[in-house]
């Protein structure tokens, strides 16, 4: 099977039943569903106002819990309704900006550089020593 064939299956599958797993109560407390990983680590490193790209946000775990701390945000997920729900869960709820993606390469709210960078899935985060910049810089 091509990749382009299980990208496209994929895509369909999580368009087809995206993450929605979260109740209103555990969006009441992002932060004590937050595994403790990403809690040290955002302590340690997230500050208000930094670029963040969260690759694979699903439907907004991490998305909620960032934005709520004031990080300028991009949240890309291969899955359209993930994202839909992310946005509604992230819209007005935190000092930060979190423009929101979807697909291969398109960025949201002009964003070229990030200082952060993790798997919105796995909440594996890194600060970027040198920073990112999206091809075409």
């Amino acid at each position: 099977m091509k990749d382009s064939k299980i990208a496209e299956e994929t895509k369909a599958h999580y368009n087809d039943f995206p993450f929605d797993y979260l109740t209103p109560e555990d969006e009441r407390n992002i932060e004590q569903i937050q595994p403790g990983a990403f809690i040290r680590f955002a302590d340690a490193y997230l500050k208000p106002g930094m670029r963040v790209a969260e690759i694979g946000c699903g439907g907004g775990r991490g998305t909620l819990f960032m934005v709520r701390r004031g990080v300028n945000l991009l949240a890309a997920d291969i899955s359209r309704g993930s994202l839909q729900i992310a946005r509604r869960r992230a819209a007005g709820r935190g000092r930060g900006r979190g423009p929101l993606a979807r697909g291969h390469g398109r960025i949201a709210g002009g964003y070229r550089h990030f200082e952060v960078a993790g798997d919105g899935v796995h909440q594996n985060f890194c600060v970027l020593a040198f920073g990112v910049h999206l091809a075409g810089d």
